[in-house]
């Protein structure tokens, strides 16, 4: 069964690598490639309910329809960050931001 993650290319690492998308004991989350792929950074996982959480939150205080689909995602999130420390900042296309712990 193939998931269709609806952060996908949006989610950026410190290290400059990006997040990609991982089913853990069927949870979509989220992990840095560089982790995956070669170990150089440090794994930092972000679950997809969390950043869909909080992009309803913002889409609800913006008085927008929120949509659970890859497109609406796109439309309105410009990149999520992760700093060395873990924490998330997601950043809007409309200048607005949100950060999480």
């Amino acid at each position: 069964m193939n998931y269709n993650y609806l952060f996908t290319k949006l989610i950026k690492c410190y290290c400059g690598g990006n997040y990609r998308g991982k089913l853990e004991r069927k949870v979509p989350s989220y992990i840095c490639s560089k982790y995956s792929n070669y170990g150089s950074c440090t794994r930092r996982k972000v679950k997809e309910d969390l950043l869909l959480y909080y992009v309803e939150r913002f889409c609800r205080e913006q008085g927008i329809t929120f949509e659970k689909n890859i497109y609406f995602i796109h439309e309105i999130v410009d990149i999520i960050t992760v700093n060395e420390e873990g924490k998330t900042t997601i950043k809007y296309k409309n200048g607005e931001e949100q950060k999480i712990s």
